[in-house]
């Protein structure tokens, strides 16, 4: 039999409850759970009420993961729409997809470092 275990919340929320200061993205710009869960929230927030959200394949792929993140946690649907395809594939998804819009990029570094001031300031207290 195997064993089952169960979130009360989104893993990166419980996470950044957890262990907030473990490193959730390790790459040139790390992230640790904390300033993971601001961005995501903060990335959010710049969603409007259509129910699919539209990412660029050329996104850097830490602003990938916190977009899709943060359209999962609002209960989107998303499609990371691939550049290398023609225009006309690219114009026809789009076409038939419905109502969407594109998600907005954020520079990562500042947003990071921004989120982490944030997060740094919340647990100390300012």
């Amino acid at each position: 039999m195997s064993s089952c275990f169960t979130f009360n919340t989104w893993p990166w929320r419980y996470w950044a409850a957890d262990s907030p200061d473990a490193i959730a993205i390790d790459s040139e710009t790390p992230l640790t759970w904390q300033a993971l869960r601001v961005l995501v929230d903060a990335q959010q927030r710049t969603f409007n009420d259509t129910p699919i959200v539209v990412l660029n394949s050329h996104d850097a792929p830490q602003s990938l993961v916190v977009t899709l993140l943060a359209a999962w946690q609002a209960g989107k649907q998303t499609l990371v729409l691939n550049q290398a395809l023609s225009v006309d594939v690219q114009t026809a998804v789009l076409d038939n997809l419905g109502p969407f819009q594109w998600a907005q990029t954020y520079d990562s570094v500042s947003a990071s470092q921004s989120a982490c001031n944030t997060a740094l300031g919340k647990s100390i207290g300012r």
